[in-house]
């Protein structure tokens, strides 16, 4: 590794609109996401990935050639998840393995993330640390915590499960990748709307940001992105918002080229942009 780039702890969440199509994984997008990623570690950087996405690929998988009965909605996501959930970390396993890395599944309920098992959940983090050769797969345990979450209100979606995650493992970043290439002023189909490369959330000038829509096949929007930036801004961690379907994303984003949407943790008088060129817009969220 370089001499002149810093080892850094970053989370990755992956969306399923942002590595599906349909709900059915797109395997060439995930192949060019999983090559950054393995590039990331080879420079010395740990990495956490945060998928979603087992819902919809179960889904994906049985649409047309069965239909679920299920006495309530939650039940059947549950069946799907079961179903859907293997063959997506199949799917990581392949392609981490063409460049000498192991993904290993991490499926959290409310369960780990209190107490005892927050602790044990600490410890198993730490492991991956000290073995570079692991790429730890986080996603909720939709099969059997689905029903109790909707009650506790733990994961409202993985960008809240992003963020545990990265105060779990003292992330320096977190890089949320939606279908979305950021954060935009007016919503992105509507004629002269503009991205918002960086934004401050530490202002007090109040800026008008359309959070309006959801994703097609999963449960967060970028209202959930934008609350989950809010807690990682909080805490001291960057953060970005950025489409996982930009070119070399990952990559890009970690040269601090003017892609996506850039959300520092400092307040902006203490932040001096590296080669972000793009304006610079103000927000009190």
């Amino acid at each position: 590794m370089s001499n002149t780039v810093k080892p850094e702890t970053i989370v990755i969440k992956i969306g399923t609109d942002a590595l599906s199509k349909g709900g059915k994984p797109e395997v060439p997008l995930l192949k060019k996401l999983v090559a950054e990623i393995a590039t990331l570690k080879k420079d010395g950087h740990h990495v956490v990935v945060v998928s979603s996405g087992a819902v919809g690929a179960g889904r994906a998988f049985i649409k047309g050639a069965y239909e679920i009965t299920a006495r309530s909605e939650i039940i059947e996501k549950q069946l799907l998840a079961s179903i859907g959930q293997p063959r997506l970390m199949n799917t990581y396993t392949r392609l981490f393995s063409t460049h000498g890395l192991h993904a290993t599944q991490v499926l959290l309920t409310h369960d780990n993330c209190r107490g005892k098992g927050l602790e044990e959940l600490t410890h198993y983090f730490d492991g991956v640390r000290r073995n570079p050769i692991f790429v730890p797969i986080v996603n909720e345990n939709d099969t059997v915590s689905t029903e109790e979450l909707e009650e506790l209100k733990v994961f409202r979606d993985n960008d809240e499960l992003a963020v545990l995650v990265a105060k779990l493992v003292g992330a320096n970043r977190v890089i949320l990748l939606t279908n979305v290439e950021g954060v935009f002023n007016h919503h992105p189909s509507r004629p002269g709307a503009q991205l918002i490369p960086v934004l401050h959330l530490s202002c007090p000038a109040p800026l008008t940001i359309d959070t309006s829509g959801k994703s097609d096949n999963g449960r967060g929007s970028m209202e959930s992105k934008l609350n989950a930036a809010r807690q990682l801004h909080r805490a001291g961690i960057n953060a970005h918002i950025a489409s996982s379907r930009t070119p070399d994303i990952i990559t890009r984003i970690m040269k601090n080229e003017d892609v996506g949407t850039y959300i520092p943790r400092v307040l902006p008088d203490k932040w001096v942009p590296a080669t972000r060129t793009g304006k610079t817009f103000e927000a009190a969220l």
